[in-house]
């Protein structure tokens, strides 16, 4: 498995994502699996979750991968301020 470290920068934030990916293709048929680590893959509780297979190329798993921690960043940031509200 091909270990990729990428920053998204969100609000102002660096976060740092690693995503796996492996390709599984068929006599020259390109099959890409996509996995995600929740920290760092050093750490030998961090295992690889997949995330999606079927991609035809590494730039189009990578970008997906990238749009897809984005938005669980976002989300996890959204759902901390409205708890925050609530404890108001």
């Amino acid at each position: 498995m091909r270990i990729i470290k990428r920053r998204l920068v969100i609000n102002g934030v660096k976060y740092d994502i690693w995503l796996g990916l492996v390709n599984k293709g068929y006599r020259g048929q390109a099959n890409f699996h996509l996995y995600y680590y929740a920290g760092d893959p050093d750490e030998e509780f961090h295992q690889p979750q997949a995330l999606k297979t079927g991609f035809k190329s590494e730039d189009e798993a990578i970008e997906y991968g990238k749009n897809f921690m984005k938005n669980l960043i976002l989300n996890a940031l959204s759902r901390e301020a409205d708890v925050a509200k609530g404890e108001e």
